[in-house]
């Protein structure tokens, strides 16, 4: 070969070498800043200066998506840590610009579980139009005009009536059970005189009609048995006829129903091979406007997690399947014309909207995305216009701190919010017996939560990430060791606070703690012992086990009722306090027993109440219970004080329910988790939008 030949075709060869190698060195550069920042996060704690770093590799390396993505993500999640709200639109950013990369179903679940606090709608990919912001929730469409949506009462579970465009609301019905009875899905009949609706109770439900004045109630199809839900799914076009179902929970068999909207005679269908998802309500079905198709949403065997979209003919009563995909496909809605389709499916993200064509009682094309929305959704049907109205739903965990006076344990001031550095999740907190460090929980996407120290001087928070999905939290009296208690196949692991050290505690073979799990365990005030409930054959103990010597021995039991919630010993050493329980009648009961042995006795007993988690007040006079008492007449939730002697509980502040708490060994205050719920109705136009 000649020379000049030779030397002109080994230059492509060269060429393509050194591109591989500056491709090589230019991921080995992306690897080394991206270490940095993440020690700058995670060993040196300094968020402010992680961001900076995020930020450089996110914009030197935007032509490489998979980096530019994932330090998108980090620096989010910086931002969270330190509530800004620039967290929002990192995470915006990946779905817009990275949306096919894997870390861009992390950012749409952590914009699913944020809120804008200036309530605007969520991410730009839709125009969207925020009808209504509060704690209840609608119980099905718009009506037919626009104007009336049927709401539920937060308080109470009654039925209500909202106006969309003047925002009046009209009482239905007024049981005020405190939620012992609630309104289910309900629908408005064309014409918007009447309301049908669901009414359930604590082990089956009815369905009732009552006139949009909220007169006129009456019991169109009453209660047919223990564990037998029901509820309407449409108005027939003449306001003559209802459809509804029936679902048979053991089973979760469902049946559709004809029901005479004057008389209440109902036409059962055969049972379809269907399995419906509880608690739907309103969108699990949708009737089209012409009244023959019904769209389910379900699953056609118990043991598939995902729903897919059937079509049922009411005519021909033959169900077959609209929109099936591995995906979870769910919450349909008809368009007005009735010749679209829209449901939301988790098959991209969370909360995307798709649309699919529909013609003679099938689908007709494949699906495309019509919406692409930051937060879970349920559809609520379609307004006259076309308009497509939508349900946002958020929940999440915050820790709260309520100040006491130490004397009386009286109020002190209203719940504020315990600034931490991420403000959401966070849960299950506990005092150090010096109360010098609150320990609590914080989740983690898809892995076992990590355990925050939080220094109450300084406010600085300490992370620790164990392999190791914890229930419940117990400091050790020497305030150096925390221990975690999980399921009984993991056990317990000790924390070691000062070094992060993790050593698993080995629960004696025989003793296992029942339903799977230990959830909650005990220190004895020598810091010798653990105390938990165990099953014994078929009855309940207590097991207090040394994890030094591996020995253990029954404290008391056996017993029939199970100690499913072992709770701690007072300040002073000279009581326990267990929960007992029995589950075939949910009868539950708050004991109180002496440390050094004896009968135990009862401070609280109620079947059906709502008994949350118990500890000692610091002079161990009094127990604080988180929980709700129905049968001593107060239907809302709250912290009580009940005396060790006995006697009626006396409540000390009245609160959305708290998930967990712990009071200061000083009396000072109590921090608290609770839930809080976000639900936003939405309106947005049914126009295909271009995603990216």
């Amino acid at each position: 070969m000649p020379t000049t030949l030779r030397r002109w075709t080994a230059i492509p060869g060269a060429a393509l070498l050194i591109m591989c190698v500056a491709v090589a060195q230019q991921a080995e550069r992306a690897d080394l800043m991206m270490e940095a920042a993440a020690r700058k996060e995670r060993v040196d704690g300094d968020l402010k200066a992680a961001i900076e770093e995020y930020r450089k590799v996110a914009s030197r390396f935007a032509k490489q998506p998979e980096v530019a993505a994932k330090a998108l993500l980090q620096m989010g999640q910086c931002q969270e840590k330190l509530g800004q709200a620039e967290a929002r639109k990192s995470y915006e950013r990946i779905v817009r610009e990275f949306g096919a990369q894997p870390a861009a179903i992390q950012a749409r679940a952590r914009l699913a579980a944020l809120v804008d606090p200036a309530g605007l709608p969520p991410s730009g990919s839709f125009a969207a139009v925020r009808l209504v912001a509060e704690r209840a929730a609608p119980l099905g469409p718009v009506s037919r005009d626009d104007r009336w949506l049927p709401w539920i009462d937060a308080e109470h579970g009654d039925l209500r009536l909202r106006d969309m465009k003047t925002g009046e609301i009209r009482s239905l019905t007024n049981d005020r059970s405190g939620w012992v009875y609630a309104a289910g899905s309900a629908l408005l009949s064309p014409d918007n005189s009447r309301v049908a609706f669901s009414w359930a109770g604590p082990s089956s439900s009815a369905i009732q009609v009552v006139n949009a004045d909220g007169t006129g109630r009456k019991t169109l199809v009453p209660e047919l048995g223990s564990g037998i839900s029901m509820g309407p799914l449409g108005w027939m076009p003449d306001g003559k006829s209802i459809v509804a179902a029936s679902v048979f929970m053991p089973r979760q068999e469902i049946k559709i129903g004809i029901v005479s909207a004057a008389s209440g005679e109902t036409a059962w269908h055969e049972p379809l091979t269907l399995i419906p998802r509880p608690g739907d309500g309103g969108a699990i079905a949708s009737l089209s406007p012409d009244g023959r198709y019904l769209l389910l949403s379900g699953s056609s065997q118990i043991a598939m997690r995902n729903r897919d979209v059937f079509v049922y003919d009411l005519q021909r009563r033959k169900l077959s399947l609209l929109v099936e995909h591995p995906a979870e496909d769910a919450s349909p809605a008809w368009s007005p014309d009735g010749d679209t389709v829209y449901f939301v499916s988790d098959r991209r993200g969370p909360g995307d909207i798709y649309t699919v064509s529909f013609k003679d009682g099938a689908a007709s094309g494949e699906p495309h995305l019509l919406h692409s929305v930051a937060g879970k959704v349920k559809l609520f049907g379609t307004s006259a216009n076309g308009t497509l109205i939508a349900l946002e739903e958020s929940q999440f965990s915050k820790l709260h701190s309520l100040s006491l006076t130490p004397a009386s344990g009286s109020e002190g001031g209203k719940p504020m919010p315990l600034q931490t550095r991420a403000a959401r999740g966070n849960s299950y907190p506990v005092w150090s017996p010096d109360g010098k460090t609150l320990a609590f929980m914080r989740p983690r996407e898809n892995m076992p939560a990590m355990i925050v120290l939080r220094d109450t001087a300084t406010q600085e928070e300490r992370e620790f990430a164990p392999a190791f999905a914890a229930l419940n939290l117990t400091w050790h009296p020497d305030n150096r060791r925390l221990l975690l208690t999980g399921s009984s196949a993991d056990g317990m692991v000790m924390l070691d606070v000062l070094s992060g050290g993790l050593s698993k505690v080995v629960i004696p073979a025989g003793e296992m703690p029942p339903l799977a799990r230990i959830g909650y365990a005990a220190f004895s005030p020598d810091g010798k012992e653990i105390y938990y409930g165990a099953r014994s054959g078929d009855a309940y103990v207590l097991v207090a086990f040394n994890p030094v010597s591996g020995q253990s021995r029954k404290v008391s039991g056996p017993s029939t009722k199970l100690m499913y919630r072992v709770n701690c010993f007072s300040p002073d050493g000279k009581w326990f306090l267990f929960y007992e329980g029995t589950l075939d009648t949910n009868q539950k009961s708050l004991m109180i027993r002496p440390a050094a042995g004896g009968e135990a006795r009862e401070l609280i007993r109620g079947k059906n109440i709502w008994l949350g988690q118990a500890v000692f007040s610091p002079d161990s006079r009094d127990v604080i219970v988180g929980g709700t008492f129905t049968h001593l007449g107060d239907l809302k939730p709250g912290f009580w004080r009940i005396s060790v002697d006995g006697g009626k509980p006396r409540k000390i502040h009245e609160l959305a329910q708290p998930v967990s708490f712990s009071i200061h060994p000083g009396g000072r205050e109590i921090v608290f988790s609770g839930m809080t719920e976000v639900r936003n109705l939405w309106a947005f136009p049914t126009v295909p939008r271009s995603t990216k």
